[in-house]
């Protein structure tokens, strides 16, 4: 085997335009959202799902294994200002005329 183009074959890989690991570290860190904001955001689609206090810890425990207290939940909520009479009811979607004459007829 030739040395020369042994060196040859492997410089042909790697180089100055290699990406670095450090810049795709970085860009997924950037992109990374902090544990008490993806709490935040839960809490904040179980309210606007019109839950209560009681359903959302149960929620929070059962379906992300996010245990949190009553108190806690109350005090993480006026922190975040989430209150559940601020927070946009989801969408109702309008009825389909023959839909809404049939109901208002009956």
């Amino acid at each position: 085997m030739d040395i020369k183009n042994s060196i040859t074959d492997h410089t042909e890989f790697s180089g100055r335009d290699d990406t670095s690991d450090s810049s795709a570290a970085e860009q997924h860190k950037a992109k990374a959202v902090s544990p008490e904001d993806a709490v935040r955001k839960i809490v904040c689609e179980l309210l606007a799902l019109v839950h209560k206090v009681p359903q959302i810890i149960q929620i929070l425990l059962v379906q992300y294994s996010i245990s949190i207290s009553p108190s806690t939940l109350t005090r993480k909520r006026q922190v975040w200002g989430l209150r559940q009479n601020e927070i946009p009811k989801p969408a109702v979607s309008e009825l389909s005329a023959p839909i809404r004459d049939s109901l208002l007829s009956s």
